[in-house]
């Protein structure tokens, strides 16, 4: 199963998986002198019989939203961590916003610092907390009072995401294998090494994919699943790939890019998709508005053309063309998050309904519209 934190800056999310899993997940220099991650963290949790928690460390601070995108694709739950002295802060509600745009199906709020506040304080930012979440789908998730300097409550949150482990149902593995990198680097003796999460599908030792944005074929020497040396990758690990081929560079290689069979190997600057906008927003969302999409662990520019009408109320959902800058991969139903053309505010998100949507060659775009909406959504009244 994995679980990706969330959080402000500062609330304990790297100290909490550190106490879990005894692994301090801020890996570069930096991250450690500056105390706060900027990169997505890994470590894992073996909970024996095959069980094996997967935990993605992503940074709260504003300006590595980027970072933490890449951490929130595909994840089966979502820690969002709160400090009992701070209490919900921006980044704890855009976080949250977030979970719920990607459809991450299980949150758990974790309480940390408690060691921090006296019983009064802690009453008020519980109920804050409850306030927050009523209006949202995780309106029942449990709160977990943690102190990650004296360990008090980790065992019981341990035990619960146990149960939660063992009782997942996990997607059976089917489709083309998918993977989106959020990692690349050098092994001595090994090459190129890349990581991510399998979206779908599964991989052997030996078969032969393609890089998205290059088209170019590459072979896979070794595998690692769930931080452990592997036959196979499959659909919902985490897995390292140890790839090789003729016209692959590691400076060709970029977090966002996909590791693809050859079945699913295209790329496309339009994608028809189902957009909601979040109820927070204060202004009206129009056609044609320039923004950032994030999708899988990448990222690219583009405009939105609303097929349904020429504008989106704040927390209304309609279907849109994503008219993106530079191409990328997709496939029917894979989710993504649009932010403002400055990347500072989140403002919606939703999932791709057709990755081979049509241009408009029409003067009337008025028809192509209408037209185009029937198409995609015979009961479009149903999403719209």
């Amino acid at each position: 199963m994995i679980i990706a934190t969330a959080g402000h800056v500062d609330h304990g999310k790297t100290k909490l998986i550190e106490a879990i899993t005894g692994v301090n997940s801020d890996r570069l220099p930096e991250e450690k002198n500056r105390g706060m991650s900027i990169d997505l963290g890994f470590a894992y949790h073996d909970l024996g019989n095959g069980v094996i928690l997967n935990f993605i460390d992503v940074p709260g601070h504003e300006r590595f939203i980027n970072n933490l995108l890449s951490g929130f694709s595909n994840v089966d739950l979502g820690l969002l961590v709160i400090s009992a002295d701070d209490g919900p802060m921006p980044q704890t509600e855009e976080h949250l916003s977030i979970l719920q745009l990607l459809q991450v199906k299980n949150c758990i709020i974790v309480l940390t610092k408690i060691d921090k506040v006296n019983q009064k304080r802690l009453d008020n930012v519980c109920c804050l907390i409850k306030k927050m979440m009523h209006k949202t789908i995780f309106s029942d998730a449990e709160i977990f009072h943690i102190s990650n300097k004296t360990s008090q409550g980790i065992d019981n949150l341990v035990s619960h995401l146990k149960i939660i482990a063992l009782n997942y149902h996990h997607k059976e593995v089917k489709g083309n294998f998918r993977l989106s990198v959020d990692r690349r680097f050098l092994v001595k003796g090994a090459g190129i090494v890349i990581t991510g999460t399998v979206v779908s599908g599964e991989v052997s030792v030996g078969e032969e994919l393609i890089h998205s944005k290059s088209g170019e074929s590459l072979k896979i020497r070794a595998i690692h699943s769930q931080s452990k040396k592997s036959k196979n990758g499959i659909q919902g690990h985490r897995c390292s790939l140890n790839i090789t081929g003729q016209k692959i560079a590691i400076d060709k290689i970029s977090r966002g890019d996909w590791i693809l069979s050859k079945n699913v190997f295209f790329v496309t600057n339009r994608l028809d998709a189902v957009l909601s906008i979040l109820k927070n927003e204060k202004k009206i969302f129009k056609h044609w508005t320039a923004i950032h999409l994030y999708l899988g662990s990448g990222n690219v520019t583009g405009r939105i053309a609303i097929l349904g009408s020429f504008s989106i109320n704040p927390g209304e959902k309609k279907i849109v063309q994503l008219v993106l800058d530079k191409p990328v991969h997709a496939v029917f139903d894979d989710k993504f998050v649009i932010r403002d053309i400055s990347s500072s505010r989140t403002i919606g998100g939703g999932y791709i309904l057709d990755p081979f949507a049509k241009k408009n060659n029409n003067t009337n775009f008025r028809r192509f519209r209408s037209e185009r909406l029937k198409l995609i959504s015979p009961n479009s009244s149903k999403i719209v």
